[in-house]
């Protein structure tokens, strides 16, 4: 071998190896998937936003079902009627014992997988 390959083959070992870029295509079927699930989520999301927007409605009489204008008096004594808060009351309850149930049932199924992968060697991800 001579000096001058010697000397190309030593440069070349030197510099890093240059990335090779990866251009990603968007096929339909992630497009789709993207576009049902904004879908669904704007269903789901909706009838919230329709009551949050009524929240400010000022209705002439007992019912809230068209606009009649903007105010801000439905919210300032929220806690007005008591029914309403006793349904406020019971809904936090529930969602406070589902969260203690939730979190002591998950970490005990975490527990026993952990357990479970780790007795029988198995290193799959």
């Amino acid at each position: 071998m001579t000096t001058q390959a010697g000397a190309a083959v030593a440069t070349a070992a030197q510099q890093p190896p240059t990335p090779k870029t990866v251009k990603a295509r968007r096929n339909w079927g992630d497009v789709l998937l993207r576009v049902v699930a904004g879908l669904v989520l704007l269903y789901l999301f909706l009838p919230i936003f329709v009551i949050i927007l009524f929240s400010f409605n000022n209705p002439s009489g007992k019912f809230n079902y068209s606009w009649q204008g903007f105010t801000l008096n439905n919210w300032a004594h929220p806690f007005k009627y008591p029914p309403l808060t006793e349904a406020l009351k019971l809904s936090l309850n529930v969602a406070a014992v589902s969260t203690a149930v939730a979190l002591v049932l998950g970490t005990l199924v975490a527990i026993a997988l952990v357990r479970h992968f780790a007795l029988s060697g198995s290193t799959r991800r």
